[in-house]
């Protein structure tokens, strides 16, 4: 076998089919989701409104897939088997919109460096506060909403649908194999060729790890043959700051992943957990941005704030199309930064779909997740900006801290509105972010939520049957003794089911309380991650991000309430 069929081989096994196939659907989305957020946003900034059209359309998309699933079925069936894997591509790479504002960072400073261990302070008591309070609050409000509404849970899937096309995909697959098992066995009792049957042949190693690091050997070779001989021939630096910024990402993402699975620290398990996290991708990419473009400012005799002024050109796309409209230059206009915006842009829409996918589950904690964020959101304004200002922050920094764990999208427009330190403000929500891509599995598994899926299971928590009557035994020689005994071992084996659902309940409980603190601790880079580890708790975050986020917006966009707060920071 040649190498070029080799690889054909692996380029057309179905898991790599699927993986591309799912990419490429991903990256489409990008420009479909800005052909909707241009418009609202243009309509939102000429009202003079501040929300971000993004958060809207995420709204939009989940009441029209709802609507759409009530009219007909099948909408949930199609988004299972052609949308969820674009979906969950664009929940693990969202967190790529997180670079940009990491670099920008070096465009403003603090005024003085006394302010660093203040703000550093101020950061980790309201965080460790934050955790916990939100923690605590939504166990309790949980705990409450299902003793109002009367739920037993004895019977439940947090994600029936996903799970009930999981288990016909693989009965599918069972059956396409036992076929080709059939065509096997006739053909070798009718002593016919074997020649014409179907057979998934895998393809060698070497190819296969080729496909799978495809990704990263494109960016590179986009990189050498278009991007820089484009910068060299005409000083243009976009597609390749663009592939640099790509090949750093991709390469990355598979560094890390190949340390979670390299034999060699298995036996030294804590030294492993420590190198995955120092190589968290967000972090490491912002890192070598940020030397890149202070190298760049050195060799061209330029500010870094000019630099940085190319890389990143204007908020949003909706400036970048009203500016392109006036000049038509559109190089003048669009920078790296740009193109990972509408990136994170398209992911906080596919936030909608995933609110879609958990419906049910949402639905089921939808009080306690409003509640939780309507509490944190009232505390975190007033209390993280009095503390602030109590560790002697000036009133621009202490502002920022109004908005210190909403997600940039929301909570820029927020602080600009209160006056305070927008930059500020975006370190803040970055760090803790990042902070929870880092810490968080271990914080999990500290608390003990079991919020991963087992291997092989594709729906959530499943709660155990309550076995109802007895169950009399026919035919025996001791109608009364057998009774009894069917009694018993009735009366035990619905203690089991009953403990075993009260367990199961309290494991759900754990679930939707850590997804409601991470959504409105850690935001959307929160949000990524555990979309990446799989989890269950995806969609509570999803939900209490946008709502502790939207009703922070809703508050600081009060007058009076605004005022409170400038005062309280003066």
């Amino acid at each position: 076998m040649t190498w070029i069929s080799q690889l054909c081989l692996a380029v057309k096994s179905p898991e790599s089919a699927a993986r591309y196939r799912n990419a490429a659907i991903g990256i489409l989305f990008v420009p479909l989701t800005q052909l909707m957020v241009v418009p609202i946003q243009t309509s939102l900034r000429s009202h003079g409104i501040t929300l971000p059209a993004s958060v809207l359309v995420m709204l939009m998309v989940t009441l029209v897939m709802l609507v759409a699933n009530l009219v007909s079925r099948s909408v949930s069936n199609f988004y299972i088997q052609y949308m969820k894997g674009p979906t969950d591509f664009l929940g693990r790479h969202m967190a790529f919109g997180f670079v940009p504002p990491f670099v920008m960072l070096s465009k403003d400073h603090l005024n003085t460096a006394a302010d660093i261990p203040r703000i550093a302070g101020a950061f980790v008591v309201t965080t460790f506060i934050s955790y916990v309070g939100c923690y605590l609050f939504a166990t309790g409000s949980f705990k409450l909403e299902s003793r109002i509404r009367g739920l037993e849970r004895r019977v439940g899937d947090i994600e029936s649908q996903t799970e009930q096309t999981t288990i016909l995909s693989s009965k599918a697959s069972s059956a396409k194999r036992v076929s080709q098992m059939s065509q096997l066995t006739i053909r070798m009792v009718n002593n016919e060729s074997l020649s014409s049957i179907d057979t998934f042949s895998s393809p060698p190693a070497g190819m296969d790890f080729l496909v799978r690091t495809s990704p990263l050997w494109i960016s590179l070779t986009l990189l050498l043959t278009v991007g820089l001989p484009i910068y060299c021939a005409t000083g243009y630096d976009i597609p390749f700051e663009v592939f640099l910024f790509v090949f750093l990402w991709i390469g990355t993402i598979l560094f890390q992943r190949s340390l979670r699975t390299l034999k060699t620290l298995a036996p030294y398990p804590r030294l492993k957990y420590s190198l995955v996290v120092v190589c968290n991708p967000v972090l490491i990419v912002a890192a070598l941005g940020t030397a890149y473009f202070w190298i760049k400012a050195a060799a061209k005799h330029q500010s870094i704030e000019t630099v940085l002024d190319n890389f990143k050109r204007h908020d949003d796309w909706a400036q970048i199309v009203a500016h392109i409209a006036q000049d038509h230059d559109p190089r003048q206009h669009i920078g790296a930064a740009d193109l990972a915006t509408a990136l994170l842009d398209t992911g906080i829409v596919s936030l909608g779909l995933k609110m879609f996918e958990y419906r049910a589950a949402l639905w089921r904690s939808f009080a306690t997740v409003l509640s939780t964020s309507l509490a944190a959101a009232i505390a975190s304004v007033f209390l993280n900006v009095a503390l602030a200002r109590a560790v002697g922050l000036a009133a621009a920094e202490a502002l920022a801290f109004a908005a210190r764990n909403v997600t940039i999208a929301l909570g820029a427009p927020a602080v600009l509105h209160l006056g305070g330190s927008t930059t500020l403000m975006s370190a803040l929500v970055i760090f803790s972010g990042m902070i929870f891509q880092m810490t968080g599995d271990l914080l999990f598994a500290w608390v003990a939520i079991p919020d991963q899926r087992p291997t092989g299971v594709a729906s959530g928590i499943q709660y155990a049957p309550r076995r109802g009557g007895v169950v009399t035994e026919k035919n025996s020689g001791n109608n009364n003794a057998a009774m009894m005994t069917t009694s018993d071992s009735d009366a035990e084996d619905g203690k089991k089911e009953d403990d075993d659902a009260i367990s199961q309940h309290g494991a759900e409980c754990k679930i939707i309380a850590a997804g409601v603190t991470v959504g409105i601790n850690a935001a959307a880079m929160g949000t990524t991650h555990l979309l990446e580890r799989d989890s269950m708790a995806t969609a509570y975050s999803a939900l209490s991000m946008i709502m502790f986020g939207c009703i922070t917006v809703g508050l600081t966009s009060i007058p009076t309430v605004a005022q409170a707060l400038k005062a309280l920071a003066a």
